[in-house]
C-alpha cells in the first residue's frame, strides 16, 4: 500500500454542487464523464459534496456510478462561502491527490474553481 507521502497523483474526482440540484442535473453529467475517465485510467471516481444535512446527495452520487463519495457534512458549510470552500477543498486535494478534478461550468464553478486553482497553483 502507497504511503500518503510518496502517492503519485491519481483518481478522479467530480465536485457536487447540488444546489438547485433539481433544476441543474450538471453533478450527474459530470459524474458519467468522470467515470469514462476513470475507467481508461483504472482508477476510482470520488464525488467531492460539502455543506450540512447532505446525506441525500451522496446516496443520489452513489446510485448514478461514483464508486466513493466523500461528504464534508458541517454547519458552517450550510451557506457556501468561497473562502471556507477553497480552505477545505484545496486541503482535500493536497491530501488525497486527485489527477483529475471535475466541475460544472455554473455560476459556483465559475466563482469556485479558478480561485482554488490558483490556491494549488494549477489549470
Amino acid at each position: 500500500m502507497k504511503t500518503k507521502q510518496n502517492r503519485d497523483w491519481e483518481g478522479v474526482w467530480v465536485f457536487g454542487d447540488y444546489r438547485n440540484y433539481f433544476q441543474n442535473r450538471v453533478t450527474l453529467q459530470l459524474i458519467a464523464k468522470g467515470n469514462q475517465l476513470a475507467r481508461k485510467l483504472a482508477t476510482d471516481m470520488t464525488v467531492l459534496v460539502l455543506g450540512s444535512q447532505i446525506h441525500q446527495y451522496a446516496m443520489e452520487y452513489t446510485a448514478h456510478g461514483a464508486d466513493v463519495v466523500m461528504v464534508v457534512d458541517h454547519p458552517s458549510l450550510k451557506n457556501y462561502q468561497v473562502e471556507t470552500y477553497v480552505r477545505v477543498v484545496s486541503t482535500l486535494v493536497q491530501y488525497f491527490k486527485p489527477e483529475i478534478f471535475l466541475a460544472g461550468a455554473t455560476a459556483f464553478g465559475r466563482e469556485f474553481f479558478p480561485r482554488l486553482a490558483k490556491r494549488l497553483n494549477t489549470g
